[in-house]
């Protein structure tokens, strides 16, 4: 059990084909105490224990990572048997030019067959990222939502101005990231600025319904 005012952990960047050891930008974890299990017996003054299978990261949490990803909250839970990372607490996120907060956060993991022993982690990548309830988020999306329906397409690399989207769902939020789709459920209501009237009172566009789909475009489908 460690416990000191803040631990952090390097662990190499959980996407396939990453070489975290050779120069990659690694994920940085801080928190106020953990508990951490690994797959072999932890001797000190070891300075690598091997691989962690398992943990719990207590108190204030904050995850940074690779294009400006920031998750803050609290309670993190850590298991590789379930090939999960959970929390039941409030959490507040950023990546790239989205940010947004939602109650209690789930992501399921891909596991890295290959993986040795040493290595950090048995990862090798994000399968998927559910917010439970009660989410907001702002977007930057560069392709307009439907006026009638419930889907859209927003693209990363079009050259475009892109557009500020508010988004508010009583349920949950998916993204899974083989598809890039995302997926808001429960109530969602949208909002878009659609620029000032004719007093310079700004307008929007707005729609409800029980559920949204967002599809993400990489800069490189987007340039085809």
């Amino acid at each position: 059990i460690f416990n000191y005012p803040i631990i952090r952990r390097q662990i190499p960047q959980l996407k396939p084909g990453c070489e975290g050891d050779d120069g990659a930008e690694p994920i940085r974890i801080f928190c106020d105490s953990a508990y951490l299990q690994f797959a072999s017996e932890f001797k000190m003054p070891n300075a690598n224990p091997g691989r962690l299978i398992g943990g719990e990261l207590e108190g204030n949490v904050r995850i940074q990572g690779k294009d400006g990803l920031d998750i803050v909250g609290k309670n993190f839970v850590f298991s590789e048997s379930a090939m999960r990372i959970w929390s039941d607490n409030h959490v507040q996120f950023k990546h790239g030019p989205h940010r947004g907060h939602a109650q209690q956060l789930q992501v399921e993991l891909i596991p890295d067959e290959t993986a040795d022993p040493d290595d950090s982690v048995a990862i090798s990548g994000v399968k998927s990222v559910r917010l439970r309830r009660n989410v907001v988020m702002d977007l930057q999306l560069d392709e307009e939502l439907p006026s009638a329906g419930n889907s859209a397409t927003a693209s990363n690399g079009d050259a475009k101005q892109s557009t500020p989207v508010h988004i508010r769902s009583d349920g949950s939020f998916l993204f899974v990231t083989e598809t890039n789709v995302a997926t808001f459920e429960d109530n969602v209501r949208v909002r878009k600025p659609v620029g000032p009237d004719e007093f310079g009172t700004m307008e929007f566009d707005t729609m409800e319904c029980d559920k949204i789909t967002l599809t993400f475009v990489s800069g490189d489908e987007s340039a085809d």
